[in-house]
C-alpha cells in the first residue's frame, strides 16, 4: 500500500516537471510593441499588438530567414521556429528551410494531420498573419 502511494507520487512528481520543462523550453517574445497613434507609426521591423493578438505582414516574417533567427508562417498563424531548429526530429535542415516565409504546403505535406506536430507546433506561436 505504501509503495503504490510513493509511485503515484512520483509519478506526479514526474509529470509535473515534464510539463515544466516543457513550458519553460517555450520561446520568449523578445520583440518590443509599436505604439498605434497617428503620429507614430509602426516600422516594418516592430510588432503591430492589435488587441490581443500580434499581426506581422510576410514581409516582416520574410526579414526572420536565419537558422538563429527563424520565423515562418502556417495556415495565417506565425511562429518563432528559432529554438525549434536544433531540436527538430527530421533535423535542423526541414526547419531552415520554413524560415522567412509561407510554409503552410510544406507542413502540411510533411505533417498531415498529425496531432503532435500541431502541438509542438502551437507552442512555438506568436501571432497572426496580416
Amino acid at each position: 500500500m505504501y509503495r503504490n502511494k510513493v509511485a503515484i507520487g512520483l509519478a506526479v512528481i514526474f509529470i509535473l516537471g515534464l510539463a515544466y520543462i516543457v513550458y519553460a523550453g517555450r520561446p520568449v517574445n523578445n520583440v518590443k510593441l509599436a505604439n498605434q497613434s497617428a503620429n507614430n507609426q509602426a516600422s516594418s521591423t516592430e510588432l503591430v499588438n492589435q488587441g490581443s493578438v500580434n499581426y506581422f505582414s510576410l514581409t516582416e516574417v520574410a526579414g526572420h530567414s536565419s537558422s538563429s533567427d527563424c520565423w515562418s508562417v502556417v495556415g495565417g498563424s506565425v511562429y518563432d521556429l528559432s529554438s525549434w531548429v536544433s531540436r527538430h526530429p527530421g533535423g535542423a535542415k526541414a526547419i531552415i528551410s520554413m524560415c522567412g516565409r509561407d510554409s503552410s504546403d510544406s507542413f502540411n505535406n510533411q505533417h498531415g494531420s498529425s496531432k503532435k506536430a500541431k502541438a509542438a507546433l502551437i507552442l512555438l506561436k506568436i501571432g497572426e498573419l496580416k
